[in-house]
């Protein structure tokens, strides 16, 4: 059984996601060739919709301060607001099927289940 976990260990998971999202901020693997560059916007290697929301300034300020610090540390990619929204979604879903079998009825409590460094 420990020779499984080793295994898993050694292999990082794969997200068909975050290659597409690398694709789309032009990061390459070492090797690999640049497609030929084309003149106008190239075609988006993942269809979206627009979308629209409300936010607070402090819901703006975080999701601003998100991007900067990723744009900083994956520089000279291009991180997307929309790539970052994504990826917060993705953690989210994770986070909210971790705590599906725990009792929550208002947002306080979804807050401390997922927040919270306690095992409670």
């Amino acid at each position: 059984m420990k020779n499984n976990d080793n295994k898993k260990a050694d292999k990082p998971e794969f997200y068909p996601w975050a290659t597409l999202y690398s694709i789309e901020s032009n990061i390459y693997e070492s090797g690999a060739s640049q497609a030929q560059t084309r003149v106008g916007r190239p075609a988006s290697p993942m269809p979206r919709r627009k979308s629209s929301t409300s936010l607070t300034d402090e819901e703006s300020r975080i999701w601003d301060d998100m991007v900067y610090t990723l744009k900083k540390k994956m520089y000279p990619a291009k991180v997307q607001k929309n790539q970052v929204m994504g990826f917060a979604l993705r953690v989210l879903d994770k986070l909210i099927l971790e705590i599906t079998d725990k009792p929550y009825r208002n947002w306080e409590e979804v807050a401390h289940l997922i927040l919270s460094d306690d095992e409670s």
